[in-house]
């Protein structure tokens, strides 16, 4: 049986993530993990706030919330100026699945042509869940965080170098939603903690490590 797939809606917050098709890599390179980035940079930064993220060689993750309703319309009413505000707001839910997926082809269409290669770079369609409890949601950041350590890429979240992991040691300017988030955790100490836990319990079957 397939999978519910939730929509995206304004102010709700997603863990999403997805994995490279069949055996494939979707990074091979520094470049490509910066080229990532910086896509992701360029079409959903407007639209959502970053708590967290990690990329590995054939998978990510990121922990976003969709920004208010008011700040999204006005996102796509610029874009799309030539629709009404009526049928932006009527048809805001593919419009925002249409944003992420425009990210998503875009990486995967400079990646073919980089390396010369065709067909699909992803498994299927972005994969989300919908995080609604404060529990989980802290249990997510932590697991995203220590995705690198889980499949042996590294023995230490803070050596990997594709992870917002190291962005929440020091207070230094970034794109991330850091504060909101330290203070959901009631602090940096608090914040490392949390994360020096184990994220191999029964209470973490839940998120399903890929």
């Amino acid at each position: 049986m397939k999978k519910f797939t939730p929509p995206f809606f304004p102010d709700y917050i997603y863990h999403i993530y997805n994995r490279a098709n069949g055996n494939e890599l979707l990074f091979r390179s520094e470049d490509n993990y910066n080229f990532f980035l910086n896509k992701f940079a360029l079409h959903l930064t407007p639209i959502l706030d970053t708590f967290a993220y990690c990329l590995l060689p054939n998978h990510f993750h990121f922990l976003v919330r969709i920004k208010a309703e008011s700040l999204v319309l006005a996102f796509f009413e610029k874009k799309y100026s030539r629709k009404s505000a009526l049928e932006i707001k009527k048809t805001l839910e593919q419009l925002l699945s249409k944003q992420f997926a425009n990210f998503l082809n875009s990486y995967a269409k400079a990646f073919n042509k980089m390396y010369q290669r065709s067909g699909n770079l992803f498994n299927q369609n972005l994969k989300r869940k919908i995080v609604e409890k404060n529990d989980y949601l802290l249990r997510a950041i932590r697991y995203i965080h220590a995705n690198p350590v889980h499949h042996g890429l590294t023995e230490r979240m803070d050596t990997w170098r594709y992870c917002s992991f190291q962005t929440y040691l020091f207070d230094k300017p970034t794109k991330l939603a850091a504060k909101e988030v330290l203070d959901i955790f009631g602090g940096r100490k608090h914040f490392l903690e949390f994360h020096r836990m184990p994220v191999d319990s029964a209470e973490d079957g839940e998120l399903e490590f890929e």
